[in-house]
């Protein structure tokens, strides 16, 4: 049991610092920094769901492009 244990800790652990899907800390984050570049709520709520179907792990993100943030928040707008 003790095995089982610590090979299920050690595969959270892999999981969690490769990335993963967006947690709720990582949405709450995202959604704060596009309101403190003065995006409305319903805007970087609109462009989060977006960059979330294009980007399904959460550190992934942050190497996005100019031209394709654009094309993800045009919607948005």
């Amino acid at each position: 049991m003790f095995r089982n244990y610590c090979i299920g800790l050690c595969c959270f652990v892999i999981t969690a610092c490769n990335g993963g899907p967006w947690s709720e800390v990582d949405q709450n984050s995202f959604i704060a920094e596009c309101k403190a570049e003065g995006g409305k709520t319903n805007y970087c709520k609109c462009y989060l769901t977006n960059v979330m179907e294009k980007y399904p792990n959460a550190s992934d993100w942050k190497q996005m492009d100019f031209e394709t943030a654009v094309e993800l928040a045009k919607e948005c707008e």
